[in-house]
C-alpha cells in the first residue's frame, strides 16, 4: 500500500525556512515586504490560505515555486536555491534601505514657500 503525505503550507514554510542559517520568519517578512506577523501567522496555523501576492513575495524571496509553496505539488527547491535566493532578498533589501536613507529628507512646508514680501509702512 502507498502511503502519501501531505505536507501543509505551514511545514513547507517552516521547511523552506529552516534551509537558510539565521534566516528568521521575522527577517523573511522584512525581505519579502510582507507585513511582519504574516510568515508567523502561516507556520502556527492561523493563516492556512494566502494570497497570489503575498504567496508570489514568498515564493521569490525563498526561490520557489508559487505552486509548490501553495500546494506542494512541485518539486521542492534545494538548499542551495534557497540559500541564494535569501541572499539576493537580502542584498535587495538592504540596497533598497540605503537608498532610502540617502534621500534628502524633505524641507518642513514652512520653509518650502517662500515667505511673502512685507509691504512698507505708509
Amino acid at each position: 500500500m502507498l502511503t502519501c503525505v501531505v505536507v501543509s503550507l505551514a511545514e513547507r514554510l517552516k521547511l523552506l525556512v529552516g534551509m537558510v542559517d539565521g534566516l528568521s520568519l521575522r527577517e523573511l517578512a522584512r525581505i519579502a515586504r510582507v507585513s511582519e506577523a504574516y510568515p508567523s501567522l502561516i507556520v502556527s496555523g492561523e493563516r492556512e490560505n494566502i494570497g497570489t501576492d503575498v504567496a508570489r513575495k514568498l515564493a521569490v524571496t525563498l526561490g520557489c515555486s508559487i505552486d509548490y509553496l501553495a500546494t506542494g505539488t512541485e518539486p521542492a527547491p534545494t538548499k542551495e536555491q534557497v540559500a541564494a535566493a535569501v541572499e539576493i532578498a537580502r542584498a535587495a533589501k538592504a540596497a533598497e534601505d540605503a537608498a532610502k536613507q540617502a534621500e534628502p529628507e524633505p524641507a518642513p512646508e514652512s520653509e518650502s514657500k517662500p515667505k511673502p514680501a512685507k509691504e512698507p509702512a505708509a
